[in-house]
């Protein structure tokens, strides 16, 4: 498809992949001289201390990773990066065993998800996804506090339906659904008519090699093949 002036672009989800998404297909649109309208859907309050911001995980980037955004103009200040890790130690019975990275020419960079437990001291921790997320909101985009319920397809367009909001027709739906729970995240997003979503399972991709289930309308959680 091809985007033009005034095309409407919904990302569902704003952690790290949907803002970064986000931010660079605004700055690319900027280059060119397009005008585009994105929504993010997340209904995370990265500023929140506590479950309201938590994804339910830490966070380790690779300096290589860090580098890169460095080269994009993404410097990740010392609130997000809390500490540069350069070997594991591995405890056993018998001994331990230090596990250093390739040549000692690289680190791991620790990082937040969230802004803290509950009842830290505000500003002690700065989230990681919300760093990123705010960046994407400078570029243009718009933060939607809501969880999308619903999408189907009508006279050529998708339509999302997120609580407390009026549905919306879009040109191009992006998502970003991670699966680290027991049923697929995004099979709480009911599919409707010709309407599919494209995941990709990354529990059986670390297992076996990559899937990819293309969850058609009418999925049912039991099935989840085509």
């Amino acid at each position: 498809m091809e985007l033009s002036n005034g095309s409407r672009v919904v990302v569902i989800g704003g952690g790290p992949a949907g803002s970064l998404v986000s931010y660079f297909l605004l700055k690319m649109a900027r280059l060119v001289d397009l005008q585009l309208e994105l929504d993010i859907y997340e209904p995370r309050d990265y500023l929140l201390p506590g479950p309201a911001s938590c994804n339910m995980c830490g966070g380790i980037i690779s300096e290589s990773l860090v580098q890169m955004l460095a080269i994009e103009g993404i410097n990740l200040p010392p609130s997000v990066v809390q500490r540069g890790i350069d070997s594991y130690v591995l405890h056993t019975d018998l001994k331990k065993v230090c596990i250093r990275t390739p040549l000692e020419e690289m680190r791991i960079a620790a990082l937040h998800r969230g802004s803290g437990p509950k009842g830290c001291r505000p500003g002690q921790w700065e989230s990681f996804d919300g760093f990123l997320l705010n960046l994407a909101c400078e570029k243009g985009a718009i933060h939607k506090r809501s969880r999308v319920e619903e999408i189907r397809r009508e006279n050529g367009k998708p339509i999302i339906r997120a609580k407390g909001y009026p549905e919306q027709s879009y040109d191009l739906v992006v998502g970003e659904m991670a699966l680290f729970t027991k049923e697929p995240r995004s099979a709480s997003v009911r599919a409707k008519g010709k309407t599919r979503i494209l995941t990709i399972d990354k529990r059986a991709f670390f297992k076996e090699s990559r899937k990819i289930h293309r969850w058609p309308s009418g999925y049912c959680k039991k099935c989840r093949s085509v």
